[in-house]
């Protein structure tokens, strides 16, 4: 049991995205998402905008030893996929691919697209709005 999600962050250069994954509080990840990008901090910096989107989500939970995890792969998942690709500038949600599957991690299509700045402005970002459906 759990409420699990995930925010992935491409790094591009060829390299794979880094993959944050939350066991608890997957409900509110799009919401905490745009607390991050609120702070307008390095947006156009893979590196550093993966630790800020990260140290976001871990506020309440530093020097616990479960609860959040960062991999190149994709940990147990409960909610479409949060991108953030920091060279479009841009946040996306995808359904996340089945158990077992042989596709690629990114390989769905968006359900929606938002620049930073659209987002940051939403008046509430919830999975909704991220258009997660209830079937999703």
């Amino acid at each position: 049991m759990g409420d699990r999600a995930n925010i992935v962050v491409m790094q591009g250069h060829d390299l794979p995205p880094v993959v944050l994954y939350t066991h608890w509080t997957g409900y509110s990840l799009p919401e905490t998402l745009q607390a991050a990008l609120a702070k307008k901090w390095r947006w156009d910096d893979h590196a550093y905008l993966t630790r800020i989107i990260f140290d976001m989500m871990t506020e309440a939970s530093h020097d616990e030893e479960t609860g959040f995890g960062i991999s190149t792969g994709l940990p147990d998942n409960s909610y479409p996929l949060l991108v953030v690709d920091p060279d479009k500038q841009e946040v996306r949600t995808q359904l996340a691919p089945a158990w077992g599957h042989e596709m690629g991690l990114l390989d769905g299509a968006a359900l929606t697209t938002f620049t930073f700045a659209e987002y940051v402005n939403l008046d509430e970002a919830t999975w909704e709005v991220c258009g997660m459906k209830e079937e999703d």
